[in-house]
């Protein structure tokens, strides 16, 4: 168990920028992650947009 679940807390990777990066994370128990491998910073009008794309590929 990640010493960040003690308490109850989940645990979240920042700057995740590889795939490589991801699977060790992953392995080591993190439970989310964000960075440049899942998408490049934007504008607040343009998230709306990335995210219905994405959940059309998701679905």
């Amino acid at each position: 168990m990640a010493p960040g679940h003690s308490p109850g807390f989940k645990v979240i990777a920042e700057g995740i920028e590889t795939e490589a990066q991801r699977c060790f994370l992953r392995d080591e128990g993190c439970d989310e992650g964000q960075g440049y491998l899942f998408a490049r910073p934007m504008p607040a009008d343009d998230f709306g947009k990335w995210l219905r794309a994405l959940s059309t590929l998701t679905s």
